[in-house]
């Protein structure tokens, strides 16, 4: 089966700058490794690929601003407790996300409900994605 077939349902858009962003997929596999997501309380999950630049996080969310899924970014949002997301980071290739490693202050507690919301979602559109309310580094990554 194809990446395209396995993916249009959760298929948002494509940025200008050539990204892809999906929410809830079923297939993660060939979206390659170290991915960027973002996560809404509602456990909505994000994610981008783009096999021509390296993406960040605040691409992503700019997409998702021009998706008109998010409003209102507060685009400090490396070094504020989250409301509207979370930022995640895919574990190589694995189907693993923990808490982006670019916050600088501590937002673990406030990522729990995040996180949870996420994974009861992931529970029943793919299994094999796995949320954690850690930091990725603190994974030793």
């Amino acid at each position: 089966m194809k990446l395209k077939t396995i993916l249009s349902e959760s298929f948002i858009g494509k940025t200008d700058k050539g990204a892809v962003v999906f929410c809830n997929p079923a297939n993660i596999k060939n979206l390659g490794s170290w991915g960027r997501g973002i996560i809404l309380p509602n456990g909505d999950f994000y994610i981008f690929y783009s096999n021509k630049e390296s993406l960040t996080h605040t691409g992503g969310l700019q997409a998702l601003e021009t998706f008109s899924i998010l409003k209102d970014v507060d685009w400090y949002w490396w070094k504020t407790y989250p409301k509207k997301f979370i930022c995640v980071q895919r574990l190589n290739d694995t189907g693993e996300f923990y808490i982006s490693e670019s916050y600088t202050i501590d937002i673990l507690k406030q990522s729990k409900k995040f996180i949870n919301a996420a994974q009861k979602k992931a529970d029943v559109y793919n299994q094999s994605l796995l949320f954690f309310s850690k930091q990725i580094q603190a994974n030793g990554y």
